[in-house]
């Protein structure tokens, strides 16, 4: 690969563009900025018409704001963000996220290297203290060379990666974690609340493409997250139904936990057990899946089997569970009916 042309102002290179879309956040502008801006060359903020603070509290951090309406449409925004950066690489930050000194630390050495295209990374997205989860961790591809090829699709839970496998772009793991906070709060951009917004931009690209596996995985979540079990089982079927090899496997390994959770709760024991065990297959070391494959063996008085899940979690040293206290429970339950042995 040839030597990168970096864009300069002055003597200055700038290597690395965080490219961010925000509207109303004036909350949690200025804790995403600070955590990245030592890190990188320029902020990019393309502000599709805040009402408060948000794009005066950007720009005296060192942002460079932009201007422009919602259009219904994340792609559209995340695209005319990456329009305006001037690095040779771009990492793209939510107004609600933040990067760890550890992570950040690690971004001018990735992008140094030259057989590599774009990067994956760790988003952690904290749920509400309700939840006996303490976060869904997805990988996605959020560090990416500057090229006008590379560009955003869909438009609710958009993706850059397809844009960059069909350019041939090398994409590559890294460990790069990134805290989202968003779904720890119930409203989004100061009006209507996320879910119903994510909810309507999905059944309005379901109209256009009625069989998509992702967008009805992501609409079933959407409704769980809500409460709506039926509307979610409903909408996670499709989506197992219209996979056919189409779903990444991180996110068939969600949408069978997320199956497997919905039938616990619906005390359909025998489907959330083989749900889970489908999980299973593809991670092995998922503990929300073990869980909800050991509860339900419990509940259809299997309790030896149930054990066996337990003490699998219990072995795991890294956890997604809020706090044990759910596993040591369940494990005392186990012993005092002597199946543990």
């Amino acid at each position: 690969m040839p030597e990168a042309n970096f864009v300069k102002e002055g003597n200055q290179e700038i290597l690395i563009s965080v490219c961010m879309i925000a509207r109303d956040e004036e909350e949690y502008i200025s804790k995403s900025i600070g955590s990245v801006i030592k890190y990188v060359d320029e902020v990019i903020l393309f502000d599709t018409g805040s009402k408060d603070r948000t794009a005066e509290i950007a720009r005296r951090m060192g942002a460079r704001v932009f201007h422009g309406n919602w259009e219904e449409d994340f792609s559209i925004a995340r695209n005319e963000s990456i329009r305006h950066a001037k690095g040779e690489w771009i990492l793209v930050l939510d107004a609600d996220e933040e990067i760890d000194a550890e992570s950040g630390t690690q971004l001018r050495k990735l992008v140094r290297n030259r057989g590599v295209d774009a990067f994956e990374v760790t988003v952690k997205s904290e749920l509400p203290e309700s939840d006996a989860v303490k976060y869904d961790e997805v990988v996605l591809t959020r560090l990416f060379r500057n090229r006008p090829n590379y560009r955003y699709e869909l438009s609710v839970h958009e993706q850059i990666r397809p844009s960059i496998e069909r350019s041939g772009g090398v994409i590559e793991k890294s460990s790069v974690v990134i805290t989202h906070h968003g779904y720890s709060r119930t409203n989004v951009q100061g009006e209507r609340s996320r879910i119903e917004r994510n909810i309507s931009l999905l059944q309005k690209a379901l109209v256009k493409d009625p069989n998509n596996p992702y967008f009805l995985y992501q609409l079933g979540s959407t409704y769980k997250y809500a409460g709506e079990n039926k509307k979610a089982l409903d909408a996670l079927l499709r989506a197992e139904s219209e996979d056919r090899g189409r779903l990444s496997l991180s996110i068939r390994e969600k949408l069978y936990v997320k199956l497997g959770q919905i039938n616990l709760d619906g005390k359909n024991y025998i489907d959330a057990v083989r749900l889970a065990e489908k999980a299973l297959e593809i991670n092995p070391l998922n503990d929300i899946a073990m869980l909800v494959a050991a509860v339900s063996l419990l509940f259809m008085n299997k309790g030896a089997e149930a054990y066996r899940y337990l003490q699998r979690i219990q072995k795991l040293t890294v956890r997604s569970l809020r706090d044990d206290s759910i596993l040591e429970k369940l494990i005392s339950v186990c012993r005092s009916l002597d199946f543990s042995g």
